[in-house]
């Protein structure tokens, strides 16, 4: 796979991703809200609002912690697994320099011209002011 379709594939599958963890996110956070008032409601039938408060907040933060260490082990097992970029890479300047190759043994005057006319073009737009 070429390294333009496998960036294409790439950026279309995190969008993917993006939006379904977006989605199921708003979802557990809703419930989690619900749960969380129907937990201070619970005890604050039985203990008051104060310590009713206090264990909610304690439950909240034990579970964005459980969070917390579940997206670190998530994200540290991506890490691992990223694709091998420079054999891409090598690949697509192998395809390059093939077709340019090709281009020059095709028709050598028009390969000059143009490589003068692309030296021109980049020294334009990298010349510093």
């Amino acid at each position: 796979m070429s390294l333009v379709r496998y960036a294409g594939f790439t950026l279309k599958s995190a969008a993917l991703w993006v939006a379904l963890a977006t989605t199921v996110f708003c979802l557990v956070l809703a419930a989690l809200l619900l749960l969380a008032v129907a937990l201070f409601i619970f005890i604050d039938q039985h203990w008051g609002a104060a310590p009713a408060a206090a264990l909610t907040a304690l439950a909240l933060l034990f579970i964005a912690a459980q969070v917390l260490l579940a997206g670190a082990l998530i994200f540290g097992r991506v890490r691992r697994r990223q694709p091998d970029l420079f054999g891409e890479a090598t690949s697509t300047i192998a395809m390059l320099t093939s077709l340019a190759n090709l281009f020059i043994r095709r028709d050598p005057k028009r390969a000059v011209l143009l490589s003068l006319l692309a030296g021109i073009v980049t020294e334009y737009f990298t010349r510093a002011e």
